[in-house]
């Protein structure tokens, strides 16, 4: 039953994981009538039965669908111990997760790095010089995956050594952009992982990418911000990450240049801008103390 529900939470963005559990708990093996899903609040009156009936079929089918699918890895349900903790107290968290890799990995103390797709050498350069120190500090990285400075932060991550997890707009079997192929199958060889809340088979869509920037900066304990225009996704995921309460850490750059104009907004309000490498490091480990304090004093930050 609760598979049903939380394929129904899946199909119904208006049913969240946490309802899915509640309905479940409240009425076990009884599949939904539109008299009970409209007296609980979940869908909209003008939804029909018919259309509740052939979404509840379909998420009974859903399993069945799923396990005859190639390349889909693991599914983790959010009632699951192994779903990641942080994603699990997002306001909207993903009923289910489809990972490639190594599971383990999402229950690490992470950095979100984000950035422009059309990158600078400058990011590149502070990347290739950095992300040494964000490993050598204990932490893993998490990014999008996608061209531009996500790719710099994966590949960098695994020449230091380092494990790192990309966040897909699409199906895990259908990894996005399909340039990345190798970069997508080091990662998963070298102890990372390919995480996406979307079906196997799912194509990549404008819209996905919004909602799956929430789960970038969700996964991570801070954000880096390395370069950011004033429209586009990395500025979503900043809005994401201050949303979850997560620390954004932004790297300043020369007045003028397009891809740098967010960045220097969000210093301009109030983030914490990182300007040398030294800077970022003691911030790492102050971040990294703070982690150990509250694995040691559980009670204290419950």
């Amino acid at each position: 039953m609760i598979r049903q529900a939380l394929y129904l939470s899946h199909l119904f963005p208006s049913f969240n994981p946490r309802q899915a559990l509640a309905f479940e708990r409240a009425f076990g093996d009884r599949a939904p009538t539109e008299k009970l899903l409209r007296e609980l609040g979940f869908f909209k009156a003008a939804e029909s039965l018919k259309i509740h009936s052939e979404k509840w079929t379909e998420a009974l089918k859903l399993s069945e669908i799923l396990n005859r699918k190639p390349k889909c890895g693991e599914i983790v349900y959010f009632d699951e111990k192994r779903f990641p903790h942080r994603l699990r107290e997002l306001a909207q968290p993903p009923p289910f997760l489809f990972v490639r890799g190594d599971l383990k990995v999402l229950h690490e103390d992470f950095f979100a790095i984000v950035g422009a797709r059309h990158c600078s050498q400058l990011g590149r350069w502070w990347l290739q010089e950095n992300i040494k120190k964000i490993i050598d500090q204990g932490f893993f990285t998490v990014s999008g995956g996608a061209y531009g400075i996500d790719a710099v932060v994966h590949e960098e991550t695994l020449k230091a050594l380092g494990k790192t997890v990309c966040v897909l707009p699409g199906g895990v079997d259908r990894p996005y952009p399909g340039g990345n192929f190798e970069l997508f199958e080091k990662v998963m060889a070298s102890g990372g992982a390919l995480m996406s809340e979307y079906l196997p088979g799912t194509l990549a869509r404008a819209a996905h990418f919004h909602r799956r920037n929430r789960l970038i900066s969700g996964l991570a304990e801070a954000v880096i911000i390395v370069e950011a225009g004033r429209k586009s996704g990395t500025m979503i995921t900043v809005k994401a990450a201050i949303e979850q309460n997560r620390d954004v850490f932004v790297l300043p750059g020369p007045p003028g240049l397009a891809s740098y104009e967010g960045s220097l907004d969000l210093i301009e309000e109030g983030a914490t801008m990182v300007r040398s490498g030294d800077e970022f490091e003691a911030c790492c480990a102050s971040l990294k103390k703070t982690l150990k304090n509250r694995a040691m004093s559980p009670t204290l930050w419950s």
